[in-house]
């Protein structure tokens, strides 16, 4: 029985071995296998060493020359601008323009989204930095409050592949007005900024249409169009006087020349006594 027994542990002994060394070979290849779980890319996703060939990312050699000032090459954009912009008398309404690079789809409107009017868009070619300006037609409407309004305000392309500007425009007369939009790309050379040749630039016009009240628009009327009314009225009077006066001196004459026509002919005729 002793030997028996003996035998019997002797002989269990490498059962139990084996059936460690096979739990921990199940448990290494279980930590392997939530491992690679943990660390494998998302099929989804580029691959790290890759960059996204769409967006904002596509720009960023570009981006990088321009900060370098080495690229000369210029991008094909697309410029958004009020087409028709709605403003009161008095009252300043914002003026925004967007120039995009990333080959973005959204319509007009929904990049300029909070403008009061009809936004347009128009394909533009642009270097490393583009200067813009806004300029009003005629005096019935105000640019801006700083004296350099007119000057070209110059900025470089944003990482995000964008530019935008924006004024403040205020009609001042209760009629239409229009603005001029001008857009100039220009390099950064070892001189400084450098601007394009004037034929360059690209104009852009915008309607603005200005709401008024009738007092307003009377008081305009009387402020512009009576002085040139009363002028009218002025030169029309004296033409009016002078048929008058031409018209009594011709009734004057008219009657002269009759009594004389008569009088002649009262000498002329012979009398009864005279012809018997």
């Amino acid at each position: 029985m002793a030997i028996s027994t003996s035998q019997h542990r002797a002989s269990g002994q490498p059962e139990g071995g084996r059936d460690r060394t096979l739990l921990a070979a199940l448990a290494v290849l279980w930590v392997l296998l939530l491992t690679s779980c943990a660390t494998a890319p998302d099929a989804a996703a580029p691959p790290d060493d890759e960059d996204d060939p769409t967006g904002s990312q596509s720009l960023q050699p570009w981006v990088d020359d321009c900060r370098d000032a080495v690229a000369e090459v210029g991008l094909a954009g697309r410029v958004t601008y009020p087409e028709v912009l709605r403003g009161e008398v008095d009252h300043s309404s914002t003026y925004q323009v967007n120039l995009d690079l990333t080959g973005s789809d959204l319509p007009a409107d929904e990049v300029l989204d909070n403008l009061n009017g009809t936004a347009a868009q128009a394909e533009l070619r642009v270097q490393c930095v583009v200067g813009a300006r806004l300029l009003p037609v005629g005096d019935g409407i105000e640019v801006g409050e700083d004296g350099d309004a007119e000057e070209f305000v110059y900025r470089r392309v944003s990482e995000a592949g964008f530019v935008e500007w924006g004024w403040t425009v205020t009609p001042v007369e209760p009629v239409d007005q229009e603005v001029r939009l001008e857009l100039q790309p220009a390099v950064f050379t070892d001189a400084g900024l450098e601007g394009m040749p004037a034929d360059a630039v690209v104009q852009f016009v915008t309607d603005v249409e200005v709401g008024s009240t009738l007092i307003q628009r009377v008081a305009h009327w009387f402020e512009n169009d009576w002085v040139r009314l009363a002028g009218v009225a002025g030169v029309l009077g004296a033409a009016l006087i002078s048929v008058l006066v031409w018209g009594d001196e011709m009734v004057v004459l008219g009657r002269k020349l009759l009594g004389s026509l008569r009088g002649k002919d009262a000498v002329g005729r012979p009398k009864d006594g005279d012809a018997a």
